[in-house]
């Protein structure tokens, strides 16, 4: 026995159950419960409905019936089935998929949704942080702004999500982008305050140059708006980059008049005005002396100490024609101390730095290292001369010094009152005879003028004090053998 139903608009059906003296049941197969009720209306009926088959397939299930006080009868099945439905189709689509927005954008953008299925609706709202992204769902529209971006350098992206309310049914996603920032171009310029140097200052100072969205030059002008030739710029930046530095150096001024310039940072983009920094340098000196009277050292015999630098030659090098020496010789009334590397007078007295070329003077076992007998002359030298160039017995003439209180390379006299140097001047011509004595003494007599014409002279009687000897011994290097001739070419056919 079976009952059928249509997919949908079903009444119920009902079966006659005929039983004799016997108490029955019904029950229902497990899957078919979903969709089918049976129930009993009274004892001889059951009444059969079906729900509405919204599914592409045809569906059955079986209602059997069983006696509950004679378990030896067979129960006795009853199949239900339905007709496959007709199944709607239910779906969502948006147009545009993406949107791209300007930085700066404030007109708002549309996108429309299309959905297929009777009775099916949706929602739309921005992901999740995208705080910046604003949805307006209306009708079948969804209308789309968001807020103005300031970065300059990346794009930032979020997705809208739109909701079908229907179990099943995909959701879909419009992808909103907004471009960065236009850069505005700008130029800035740090430090901008006035540079002053000295007229022989060799320090530099660093400009710092930040550029936006344009390119920039470094200019050194005069007074007048003409080249400053005197004015050094060196300009830095990295690859790509269009911020970068300017290294800012003067040359030595010559003259005895103070002068004027100034550094200009310009751009050729429209509305941004140059940036001008003004540079001054003071007026050179007419001598490097600063003695106002000729010198005679007078408490140089004896001397406070004498002290020498020495670079000898290796044992075997015989190519090597001249020595380098460097000394220092000073007052009876001052004492020398070495202070973080720096050498420090206290007390009152002269001292001479001086810087001279003997003959070869080589290494040897002992140790001892003495200056040759001899007249030196004042010569004028490079500032970093090379072995070659060097004369023996010539004395280096002084040039322009920063730092009288170290070690230097070129001659000059120094005058020191309670530790404080209180005149100078540069070794500029004359001579220095140089004797030894036999228990080591020198004998140094000296007959030197500065760059302004005074007389710096006098005699120093003294043993060396102190010395540092800059020296480290090499074997002598292994001899090239010569190169084997090559083969002649004994000509074509040999």
């Amino acid at each position: 026995m079976a009952l059928e139903f249509a997919a949908s608009g079903n009444a119920s059906q009902t079966l006659t159950v005929e039983a004799v003296a016997v108490e029955w049941t019904h029950e229902v197969s497990g899957a078919a419960k979903e969709w089918l009720t049976v129930s009993k209306t009274d004892a001889e009926t059951l009444t059969v409905t079906v729900s509405d088959n919204e599914t592409a397939e045809k569906r059955s299930g079986t209602v059997t019936v069983s006696a509950t006080d004679h378990p030896e009868m067979k129960p006795i099945g009853v199949t239900v089935s339905q007709e496959a439905g007709e199944v709607t189709e239910y779906s969502i689509s948006v147009n545009p998929v993406s949107l791209e927005f300007e930085a700066d954008s404030t007109e708002p953008q549309e996108v429309t949704v299309t959905a297929v299925g009777e009775g099916l609706t949706w929602t739309a709202a921005a992901e999740q942080g995208a705080s910046w992204l604003h949805v307006e769902a209306s009708g079948d529209k969804i209308s789309v702004t968001v807020d103005a971006y300031e970065d300059t350098e990346l794009q930032r992206a979020a997705n809208i999500i739109v909701t079908p309310d229907r179990e099943g049914v995909a959701a879909k996603s419009v992808r909103v982008t907004q471009q960065p920032a236009e850069e505005v171009p700008s130029l800035t310029v740090s430090p901008t305050d006035a540079m002053e140097f000295a007229y022989n200052e060799t320090a530099s100072r660093v400009l710092r140059v930040t550029a936006v969205a344009c390119t920039w030059v470094a200019e050194a002008k005069d007074a007048e708006g003409n080249p400053a030739e005197w004015i050094e710029l060196s300009v830095s930046r990295l690859p790509e980059e269009l911020s970068g530095n300017v290294v800012v150096r003067v040359q030595p001024n010559s003259s005895l008049e103070a002068r004027s310039g100034e550094v200009v940072i310009r751009t050729n983009t429209e509305g941004i005005e140059p940036i001008t920094i003004a540079v001054t340098q003071g007026p050179g000196k007419e001598f490097l002396s600063s003695l106002t009277d000729h010198v005679t050292l007078e408490d140089m015999n004896p001397a406070g100490g004498f002290y020498y630098y020495l670079s000898p030659a290796q044992k075997w090098d015989t190519s090597t024609q001249a020595s380098s020496w460097q000394c220092e010789l000073w007052g009876a009334g001052l004492t020398r101390t070495l202070d973080g590397g720096t050498y420090v007078y206290s007390g009152t007295g002269d001292v001479l730095k001086l810087a001279f070329y003997t003959s070869r003077i080589n290494y040897n076992d002992d140790e001892l290292f003495y200056i040759p007998d001899g007249v030196y002359d004042v010569q004028w030298y490079d500032y970093f001369p090379s072995k070659e160039q060097w004369v023996p017995f010539t004395v280096v003439q002084g040039r322009e010094a920063n730092n009288l209180t170290i070690r230097i390379s070129h001659s000059w006299y120094v005058h020191i009152e309670d530790g404080e140097i209180t005149e100078s001047a540069p070794i500029w011509e004359g001579t220095m005879n140089v004797a030894l004595g036999a228990d080591d003494t020198y004998t140094i007599e000296m007959n030197f003028k500065d760059d302004a014409g005074w007389d710096i002279t006098g005699t120093v009687v003294s043993k060396v004090t102190e010395s540092n000897v800059n020296f480290w011994e090499n074997p002598a290097p292994e001899p090239e053998e010569p190169e084997e001739p090559e083969d002649p070419d004994p000509g074509f056919g040999q």
